[in-house]
């Protein structure tokens, strides 16, 4: 096979999906639907800006988009494994499975290291806040003094 034919045969493949997404265009254009997306962001960010707040918290709305990141970055890390390992001699991963098991193990990891690094500046914070809030007095408390007489004795 020489590199000529290895370059045509990569244009009519990277050809098929251009045409693929053209026909999908011209199809949702003349079926009047072109600019539904479209319309439904700007419904979204009316509705946003009469209510005045994002309808999930902060802490929901990280969490769902780490949450999505993750499902997607696992599944393409399980390809990826998947890929590389199933013919490769003397590997553990053989089936789709076992590199969804190595990525979710992977994601697992990666939470618990997350969770405790997002844990610990809070736990100082609080210990600082805590801290400036106490009042600080002006002079040292006082020690009773020692008493070194003897008791009397019966």
């Amino acid at each position: 096979m020489d590199d000529d034919s290895r370059t045509t045969r990569w244009e009519h493949r990277a050809e098929v999906p251009l045409a693929v997404a053209l026909d999908h265009a011209v199809r949702r254009r003349l079926s009047g639907q072109g600019h539904r997306f479209v319309r439904t962001l700007r419904v979204y960010e009316a509705v946003q800006r009469v209510q005045g707040q994002p309808r999930l918290s902060l802490h929901a709305r990280v969490i769902t988009y780490a949450g999505l990141s993750v499902a997607l970055l696992g599944f393409a890390g399980a390809l990826a494994v998947y890929q590389q390992e199933h013919a490769a001699p003397g590997a553990t991963i053989r089936t789709f499975g076992d590199s969804v098991w190595w990525a979710s193990g992977l994601a697992l990891l990666g939470a618990v290291t997350g969770s405790f690094s997002a844990w610990l500046p809070q736990v100082f914070s609080s210990e600082d806040e805590h801290r400036a809030a106490a009042p600080v007095p002006d002079e040292r408390p006082t020690v009773p003094p020692v008493n070194h007489e003897r008791p009397p004795e019966s």
